[in-house]
This record gives C-alpha cells, structure tokens and sequence, in this order.
C-alpha cells in the first residue's frame, strides 16, 4: 500500500489543482500522471470502554461517508486522492486516547478527527496543536478544548454551553406554549468533564431563565444502577430534569 500523503504535500498538492489527474503528451506517448497518494486521516474514537457503543456508531457514520466520498471519485481537489482511514480506539481513556494520538502524529497524517470524549480530547488536542496537525472536534463539548487560542483545532459540534442555554430555552418556549412554566430544575449526570460542563451551563441559563436549581446529581460514568441517583434526585421534586449524560445512562434515567 502506498505512503499516505503527508500534511506538506497535501497542502502543495491541493494549490496545484490544475495538473492533478493531467497526462503529459509527447509525440507518439501518452504518459499518464502517477495516481495520487491516499489522504490518511486519524480518528480517535472509544471503541470499548463505558462509551464504547457511541464511539462504534460514531466510527460507522465516519465509514458511511468516507465510502461515499471515495466511490463518487474521491478529493476532486486532490485529482481523486481517496481517504484513508487510520482508526485509533481510546478506549474511553484519556491516557490510551493520549498514546494513541502520538503514534498517529509520528505516523503524518494530514489531520485527526475525534475524540468524542472530552477528557481525551481536551489533552489530546494539546499534543495535536504542537505538531501542527489539524484536529477537528466532532462531538466533545467541553467549552475549554477551543477556548485556549490554539490555531489547529476545530470544531463542527456546539460548545456544552450553548447545549445547554438551547435545552433552558426549550423547556422556556414549551412554558409559554402550554402555560405550564418550569419553576425549579434539576440536573443529574456524569461525574466528568462533559457532565460538569453542561452542567455550569445549565446553571448559567437558569439564573438567566429565573428558573430555581433543586441541585445536582453526578455519578460515575462505569455506574451500571442509578436507582439511587434518580430517587436522590426525584425527592428534590424539580420541575424539570436536564440530564448529562451518555446514551446508555440516558436511557436508564429516563426509564
């Protein structure tokens, strides 16, 4: 299998758009141009571990669209260079997620997309932004991982704080439709950096809301019974609940 493509070729490669996929003719030849390198792209996601099954849905619509790209002909800019995937698993650990994305730097791939956990992200964009390899953040939503000025991190997802005012502005505009005003709320969530995050944010939009907070409920994010958290929470009897917390969790909450 071919070298993929490092970062500076894939930089003088896209400014050199109009010889990528050319052929060179000379009298009585036809010398067809070398087809381009794959473009290896890393992707850091939890493949096991307690967010193991997000991560896995997250990598299958990672897969869908990478197909779809390279069976429609690939990066047209790039004379049809198809995209590599070098897929890394974090294990939902920030310190494996860490070592993965330094084998992934040595290996020069042109950018990492990942790493849906916050607390491997936030250190692993540090690690990314020194070597100058671009990281795009897709479903991380602790605010500080693109708040610190850093010039090779991206993201396409909303910042926890703005998850947060939007679900505070629902439960306001649900108020105003049926009449039946929200007073007090209440959180419950994971222990971690995502859970905590949102959470400042709740708590932020409530003051702004006029809306009362009962308190929080945190739990570890290995937790596999939250009879207790929900009771502990349900005896404060807010109003509403906002939770922060992984599908799985979600799921055994809301039940």
């Amino acid at each position: 299998m071919r070298k993929g493509l490092d970062r500076r070729e894939f930089i003088k490669t896209a400014g050199s758009v109009g010889l990528a996929g050319s052929a060179v003719a000379l009298p009585g030849t036809v010398l067809a141009q070398n087809p381009p390198a794959d473009v290896e792209i890393g992707v850091v996601y939890p493949l096991s571990g307690p967010t193991g099954p997000m991560g896995q849905n997250g990598v299958r619509g990672w897969t869908i669209a990478v197909d779809e790209i390279n069976a429609a002909g690939g990066i047209k800019s790039l004379g049809g260079a198809k995209i590599r995937t070098l897929l890394r698993d974090s294990e939902s650990n920030p310190k494996i997620g860490l070592a993965e994305t330094e084998k992934l730097v040595r290996s020069n791939v042109v950018a990492i997309v990942g790493a849906w956990n916050s607390n491997v992200t936030y250190p692993a964009t540090q690690i990314a932004e020194q070597a100058k390899v671009p990281w795009i953040v897709e479903m991380s939503a602790q605010d500080e991982i693109t708040r610190r000025g850093f010039r090779y991190t991206f993201r396409v997802n909303p910042e926890a704080s703005r998850q947060a005012s939007d679900m505070v502005d629902f439960v306001v505009e649900m108020g105003g439709k049926t009449g039946v005003k929200a007073k007090t709320a209440g959180v419950i969530g994971t222990d971690d950096s995502y859970g905590k995050t949102v959470s400042r944010g709740l708590h932020a939009a409530f003051k702004k809301a006029g809306i009362e907070s009962v308190g929080d409920v945190y739990y570890p994010v290995k937790a596999l019974d939250l009879t207790v958290e929900v009771a502990s929470l349900a005896a404060k009897k807010p109003d509403v609940w906002f939770i922060t917390s992984q599908l799985n969790d979600a799921v055994l909450i809301t039940r």
